[in-house]
């Protein structure tokens, strides 16, 4: 099954042909609608439950890109997604690879540049928490302009959070060739296995040849962590004795005798081409993989929450339940999936793999869901009987609270048919809740605000975050600067607004209508707002949309996160409310929208394309331009 066919607009994207195919995804050209930029949509294939690896490629990638911004990294486009892909920059080039097939050999100076814009990319990585640990000649692209990107992130170490390649899969990842030895034997916690990764790849674009014998057999490579290589200069006499050097040292099998970071090898190719000795690259102090690459742990360890899901709208309630007990306690969800299928013939994988195109659709969406709450869900996929892998997961992550989905007793699988939510809460080692409503509980309007109870407030401040977050999703889906396809409308579902008619409620109470004065105000000007944008995208008036909103809409959406904030802050001070660790509703004074740049692919981040959109355009109010959302950091020099 598959929802990618050239010509279909899939959310901002409209669809190019697939240019490429590799083991994992395919690579698609894109025009992005908001933008007009060209884009490359990578999108995975689709057999996520008989092999989980395709999953886990994106999700990490994805995980290790919101981390980065760099002018040699592969820049990901911030975006709401609906479906499983990665929406990426398009580089107009070749790889590495492609050039030395074609070109043979490269010149020593052109290489030197190469390696040091490679190494700045790198120490950007590493100082971020990431290992890339698949540096080869195919995964470093050269665009039009010769400048090095970094590109397929799907194998990489991020440290801070779990290691799910290590965890779930037995065997060793990374491309054998190009592995270090400590990489074949597992280990994926040391930053200089990325340098001796590009050592192999220096040589083999100043050579042409390969330091080892190139092998696919796991036990033939793994005999390099005894062996030597072969002399830079047995290849090419003409290279310079302390390349030579430089190269061997990043080659040794051993990390505690290559060079300590990427700005230590950088120095010495430095001070080699320009006639001075390289610095001396060991260190006497032992190596620790976590000390420069992991920043320092915050406080306690989060709480951890487990939740198993499957391609069922019962699986709404896990995730609903999950989300308000991360934004309660401060915790970090998990969301599981067990392939319960034993039986290998080709007709049962055929339809797992079904089944598995349309879970992975559905966990995009939670894991958007989730992200818009600044919740960073993992996604694990796991192969075994139910009961018993369920309880081992909650095991293995300590789990504070394992939520699963009601008894389902019919369809294709079975995760919770019979006895097993029975057996699950009999066996658990921690609590279990049954999740079989995803209804939040209705914010009290008949209650004066000084006899509201713990609960009450909770409740009114989940319906107080989920309004800031329905009207950003509302103004960013009438604010869209193009013409929508057939039978699209820019206008959201006809239907009452759940926050007006709160307001309608609460205003009958004297003592409600004090506090909610600034609210009501700033609600209506907001809606009036949206339906002005409406009216001019369905009259294709694109300068009327242009000033609406970067002068009126944006500041409108600001004041209102600030009433609701205000309320919030009010009530609280009324009651003995434990206070929600991860609501961005009452995390700081100033408004979200001046800090885009750090959202997720939720509203946020379309809000800000669509303003950056306009203010490239004709006719942008300066005024309203001049104080740009702050955009991430391209960094190109420092940390």
């Amino acid at each position: 099954m598959d929802f990618f066919e050239p010509g279909i607009v899939i959310d901002d994207f409209e669809l190019g042909p697939a240019l490429q195919e590799g083991a994992m995804a395919r690579i698609h050209r894109a025009v992005d609608r908001l933008t007009g930029e060209t884009v490359a949509l990578k999108v995975p294939f689709k057999d996520i439950l008989n092999n989980p690896l395709l999953f886990y490629h994106h999700q990490v990638e994805d995980q290790a890109l919101r981390r980065l911004a760099h002018a040699g990294i592969v820049r990901r486009v911030r975006r709401k997604r609906t479906s499983l892909y990665l929406a990426l920059e398009w580089i107009d080039g070749s790889d590495l690879k492609t050039r030395l097939l074609n070109e043979g050999p490269q010149p020593l100076e052109r290489v030197l540049d190469w390696a040091r814009q490679i190494l700045d990319a790198m120490r950007h990585m590493h100082a971020r928490g990431v290992h890339h640990l698949d540096i080869k000649p195919e995964n470093i692209l050269l665009d039009a302009d010769h400048r090095i990107k970094l590109v397929d992130f799907g194998l990489a170490r991020l440290c801070g959070v779990r290691d799910l390649l290590a965890e779930d899969f037995d065997n060793p990842h990374g491309t054998p060739d190009y592995a270090a030895p400590e990489q074949l034997a597992g280990m994926r916690d040391d930053h200089r296995s990325d340098l001796y990764s590009l050592a192999l790849v220096l040589y083999e674009l100043l050579t042409g040849e390969f330091p080892f014998k190139r092998s696919r057999r796991l036990k033939e490579v793994r005999k390099r962590a005894h062996s030597e290589p072969v002399p830079l200069r047995r290849h090419n006499a003409d290279l310079p004795a302390w390349l030579e050097a430089i190269i061997m040292t990043a080659l040794a099998p051993s990390p505690d005798r290559r060079f300590p970071s990427a700005d230590a090898l950088g120095e010495s190719l430095a001070h080699g081409a320009a006639g001075r000795r390289p610095q001396p690259p060991i260190r006497a102090v032992p190596h620790d993989a976590n000390r420069q690459a992991s920043p320092a742990p915050a406080g306690l360890p989060k709480p951890q929450l487990l939740g198993a899901v499957t391609d069922d709208a019962r699986s709404d309630h896990v995730v609903d339940v999950l989300r308000r007990e991360a934004l309660c306690r401060g915790g970090e969800i998990t969301l599981l999936t067990v392939n319960t299928e034993m039986d290998d013939s080709d007709l049962v994988r055929y339809g797992t793999a079904v089944e598995g195109a349309l879970l992975g659709r559905r966990l995009e969406g939670y894991m958007h869901r989730l992200r818009a709450d600044g919740l960073d869900p993992l996604v694990r996929i796991r192969k075994g009987r139910a009961l018993e892998t369920i309880l081992a997961t909650a095991r293995d992550l300590s789990a504070e609270l394992l939520v699963v989905g009601e008894t389902r007793r019919q369809g294709f699988r079975r995760l919770f048919g019979g006895r097993l939510v029975d057996k699950i809460i009999q066996r658990a080692d921690c609590p279990v809740v049954v999740a079989t409503s995803s209804t939040s509980p209705d914010p009290p309007s008949n209650l004066k605000p000084s006899a509201l109870s713990r609960d009450d407030h909770l409740a009114i401040e989940f319906f107080l975050h989920e309004s800031w977050i329905q009207h950003l999703n509302h103004l960013a889906s009438v604010s869209r600067p193009y013409a929508l396809a057939e039978g699209q409308e820019h206008r959201s579902p006809n239907g009452d607004c759940p926050l007006h008619a709160w307001l309608e409620d609460c205003r009958r109470e004297p003592e409600w209508q004090a506090l909610l004065g600034e609210l009501t105000t700033s609600h209506r000007r907001l809606h009036a707002v949206a339906d002005e944008l409406a009216a001019a995208a369905e009259a294709g008036d694109w300068g009327r949309m242009q000033r609406l909103y970067l002068e009126t809409a944006l500041p409108r959406a600001c004041a209102f996160q600030q009433a609701l904030r205000g309320l919030s802050l009010t009530l609280k001070a009324n009651t003995t409310s434990q206070k929600l660790a991860h609501l961005p509703l009452t995390q700081s004074a100033g408004c979200p929208l001046d800090t885009a740049g750090d959202a997720e692919d939720g509203p946020l981040a379309t809000l800000e394309h669509i303003r950056d959109y306009f203010c490239r355009h004709p006719g942008a109010s300066p005024e309203a331009c001049l104080a740009r959302l702050r955009p991430p950091v391209a960094d190109s020099q420092g940390s």
